[in-house]
This record gives structure tokens, C-alpha cells and sequence, in this order.
């Protein structure tokens, strides 16, 4: 439907700029989710937000992991449908005091030389609106047809301003409405489910039992593991649960074992695990809660902060771990590193706390 739009082409033009392109309603409530449930640096929409390198380094193991992402928007009727997809590749660095997997929190391999697959769906139902957002929307559409109406020359446009819909009445909405607009839709939740599989390989050091040589082994793991949850429309957080099964290796015990010397030779004596590496089987329950916001200095100065608590628990072996990473450091476009706490309850006091201190891709509100 073609409105009587000359008189307000341009400004509308400069709004749509300087609003994000809000040409639509459609448009509106995207940019208000985005902005309501989003890092400022990763657009769930489209483009290659959130690729990127990542270093990973403790005191017992290190990674690299190279993120690969491509995000796209399928949008249709009333929701707002947005998908992703992404790649990663994780190589360990130095891990030769990392004798077990990965800590029950981590998710995927991290100490293997592995491939990450994940697939996610993000989307906006089409909403309820509370009163008062819903009075904004109609005093600012009922505004726009009135516009409509005056700038019309003939009968026919008046007819076609009258009976016009919201997306053909956005010509007529002005920067400061169009603000107004897409801020009466923040209190709508967000929703996200998504999959992923991981495989890699790992190789092991040992000793053989009958004659103490050394030898070496690979070891194929794998991982998958699915995801839910929200974001609420009030506050810069996401609330998930989710699932894994893992199989991945880890080296037997090691022990001190002296051969027994030839007739007048020096004893000589080993530690090392003597065995080939074992399975471990992880079957785990997780919850995670992430938020974004500032952190006050006083003096009116405040530093970005991301939070994440996420518990597991491992319901084969009565596990239960928690991990908190906090993101610290930024680069102006956004939080790209910080430290992070591993502890799970296991016998091995070496197994049982991980210190990491990581820096490269961007904090994700929505990481799974």
C-alpha cells in the first residue's frame, strides 16, 4: 500500500539511521530484544559476531580455540526468529600435568585436539503487552495516521491512511517515537534452545607393565549436549538448564615401580601411570545463570562485568561441580577475558580446584 509519504520520506529516512533501520514493526521488536537481552558487541541477527581466539591458560593445562560463527534472522508472522550456528576448533597447548579430563563444568574437550558443532534458535513470541506499553504504542500510531491523513492530497490517500497498518505508518513516526516504540516492547522474554556435539582425539604417555617401556596411545572422545532457557525482558540475564554425555580418557594412577636390577647394576625406579588410560563416562545435569551489567567504582565511575555460575551434576558418579567465570577485561567493544574457578567434588585434591585465566572471544549472554 502506497501512502502520501513525500512530506515525511526524509526525516523518516534519518530516523531509520539513526534508530538501527526500524522500518518495520517487526524491525521495532527485534531491536528491542537485541538490545534488552544483548552484549553490544554480538548481534544474534546476521553477520560473524562472536568469531574469534581464545586462549585458555592454568596452572596444570592450556587451549586455543578458534570460534567460527555465522548468524542469521528467520523472522516470519509475529515472532522474531533469529538462528546460529558456529564452529569451534580447540588445540591444547601444554597439558602434561592435566592427567584427568575435562572438569565436569567445562563442556566439550577442552584437553583434546577437537571439533565443536553447535546449533541454536533464539526467538520473541508474539507478545501480550502490558497496558501501558500497549497505550504508548496506540497514542503513537493513532499520532501517525493523523500525519497520514494531513499530508494526503486526494480522497484515495486519505482512504489509504485510514485503513493503513503499522508497518505502512511507520513513514510517519518520528526519531523520538520510534524510540519511544521499540522501548515499549522491553518487557518481552527471550527464548533459546540449541544443540551440540564435540569430537576429538587425545594421546597418552605410559609405561608398559612387563618390561617398563615407554609407550603412547590415542583415544577418541566425543560430547553431546543439549540446552533451554530465557532471558527475562526486565534485566541482562539468561536462565538455562541443560544436559551432557560425555566419554573421554583419563591416565590410570601413577605409581613407583622398580624392575628388578640385573646381577651388580644400579636399581633404577619409575613413576608414571602403568597402563593404557581408562574410560570416564560423564552423564551430566547442568544449570546456568548469567548476567551483565556494571560495576561501581564510586566517583560516578563504573567497568563492565559478565557473570556466570554454572552447576552440574554427574548423575553416573554423584558429581557435583560448579564453575564461575568473570569477565573483566574489555577492549571497548566489549568483554573479552577474565579469570575463571573450577571446583568439583572429587578425591583427587589435584582434580578437585582449576584456576583459568582467559582472554580472546566476547562474552556471550547466550552461550548455552
Amino acid at each position: 500500500m502506497l501512502l502520501p509519504t513525500a512530506a515525511a520520506a526524509q526525516t523518516t529516512g534519518a530516523a531509520a539511521q539513526t534508530t538501527g533501520n526500524l522500518e518495520t514493526l517487526t524491525d521495532v521488536r527485534q531491536s528491542a530484544a537485541l538490545s534488552a537481552h544483548q552484549s553490544p558487541d554480538l548481534d544474534v541477527r546476521t553477520g560473524f559476531a562472536g568469531s574469534g581466539v581464545q586462549i585458555v591458560t592454568g596452572s596444570d593445562a592450556s587451549n586455543v580455540m578458534v570460534t567460527l560463527s555465522r548468524n542469521w534472522d528467520s523472522s516470519s508472522g509475529g515472532n522474531a526468529n533469529f538462528n546460529s550456528g558456529s564452529l569451534v576448533l580447540t588445540a591444547p597447548i601444554d597439558n602434561k600435568d592435566r592427567k584427568e579430563g575435562a572438569f565436569l563444568t567445562e563442556g566439550g574437550l577442552p584437553n583434546s585436539y577437537s571439533v565443536q558443532l553447535s546449533l541454536a534458535r533464539t526467538w520473541v513470541p508474539a507478545e501480550t503487552p502490558l497496558p501501558a506499553s500497549l497505550e504508548v504504542r496506540r497514542s503513537i500510531f493513532h499520532a501517525a495516521r493523523e500525519r497520514c491523513v494531513s499530508a494526503a492530497l486526494t480522497a484515495n490517500a486519505r482512504t489509504a491512511c485510514a485503513t493503513a497498518d503499522a508497518d505502512d505508518l511507520m513513514g510517519h513516526i518520528s526519531q523520538s517515537e520510534r524510540k519511544q516504540l521499540r522501548d515499549s516492547f522491553l518487557d518481552q522474554p527471550l527464548y533459546r534452545v540449541g544443540i551440540s556435539g564435540t569430537v576429538g582425539q587425545r594421546e597418552f604417555q605410559f609405561r608398559q607393565l612387563a618390561d617398563f617401556s615407554k609407550a603412547s596411545t590415542r583415544r577418541t572422545e566425543f560430547s553431546v549436549s543439549a540446552f533451554a532457557g530465557l532471558s527475562p525482558g526486565s534485566v541482562a540475564a539468561y536462565l538455562g538448564i541443560g544436559y551432557e554425555y560425555r566419554r573421554q580418557y583419563k591416565d590410570v594412577a601413577a605409581q613407583t615401580l622398580c624392575p628388578t636390577p640385573a646381577t651388580g647394576a644400579v636399581q633404577e625406579c619409575f613413576t608414571a601411570p602403568f597402563g593404557e588410560p581408562t574410560r570416564q563416562v560423564d552423564s551430566t545435569i547442568f544449570g546456568v545463570v548469567r548476567w551483565q551489567g556494571q560495576f561501581s567504582l564510586g566517583g560516578g565511575t563504573a567497568v563492565p562485568l559478565g557473570l556466570e555460575i554454572r552447576a552440574g551434576y554427574d548423575t553416573r558418579d554423584d558429581i557435583f561441580g560448579v564453575s564461575i567465570p568473570v569477565y573483566f577485561l574489555s577492549d571497548g567493544n566489549g568483554l573479552r577475558g577474565g579469570v575463571r574457578l573450577d571446583w568439583q567434588d572429587v578425591e583427587d585434591k589435584d582434580e578437585r580446584f582449576g584456576l583459568r585465566v582467559f582472554v580472546g572471544t566476547s562474552f556471550n549472554l547466550f552461550g548455552g
